[in-house]
């Protein structure tokens, strides 16, 4: 689950800036991953359950640190021109 909720966050800072088609597919990821994770048939095939009671706090705060770790990141390359031969616009 953290790792799904991570992956988004960084195609979210990727796909900026957002214009309506990005925003559709970032809202899809995130009502796909709601999906896999509410209904049986979906969990079932992927193979995926939510996490214990016990262990679904430290999921959310690893995914909301991480997120935050992803964002600032993402705000430094922004500002870090890149170097003459690196080819990054």
């Amino acid at each position: 689950m953290a790792l799904t909720l991570i992956g988004s966050w960084i195609l979210a800072v990727i796909a900026r800036p957002l214009d309506a088609r990005k925003t559709a597919v970032l809202v899809s990821m995130y009502i796909g991953t709601i999906s896999v994770f509410s209904f049986p048939l979906l969990s079932d095939f992927f193979r995926l359950d939510w996490p214990p009671g016990d262990l679904l706090p430290v999921t959310l705060v690893v995914a909301v640190a991480s997120s935050a770790a992803v964002e600032i990141a993402g705000r430094l390359r922004r500002r870090i021109p890149p170097g003459p031969k690196s080819g990054v616009p």
